[in-house]
């Protein structure tokens, strides 16, 4: 990252993984991003693509890197007894209702990237790729 500063929150493992990189972490608040980004406050953010279209970050982005270290949860959870108190009816709809949420939360993304890329560079990482910048960074986690 040869010291671009990089919005961070302030949380010790983002400001040590930017660190790690050779950014330089700034810690911002969630409000000021989209400001910091147009003034120059900072070069760049780690945010997913639904964050960076939805709050128009992308105005002030060259550069997006699609790394994939994250993805979208949609979790319910049911204990057992709680679930057979269910009717069978209704655990069948409760059932395809989250199949339709998880493929909706895994693609909502997908969908949200395409108007960012207009007019902008995008990288896409290569798993050797990430496994380099993990193993850069210590990270043990892959």
């Amino acid at each position: 990252m040869n010291g671009l500063k990089v919005r961070t929150i302030k949380a010790d493992v983002q400001i040590e993984l930017v660190k790690a990189m050779g950014g330089n972490p700034t810690p911002i608040s969630w409000p000021e991003v989209y400001t910091s980004l147009a003034t120059g406050v900072v070069d760049g953010t780690k945010n997913g693509i639904t964050d960076i279209v939805g709050m128009k970050f992308h105005e002030h982005l060259k550069h997006i890197t699609l790394d994939g270290h994250a993805s979208m949860g949609a979790l319910w959870f049911f204990s057992d007894a709680r679930w057979q108190q269910f009717p069978r009816a209704h655990q069948r709809i409760l059932f395809d209702g989250f199949q339709h949420l998880k493929t909706t939360a895994r693609a909502f993304p997908m969908r949200k990237q395409l108007p960012t890329y207009e007019g902008r560079r995008y990288h896409l990482c290569t798993n050797s790729f990430r496994e380099s910048c993990f193993q850069s960074c210590g990270c043990t986690c892959l």
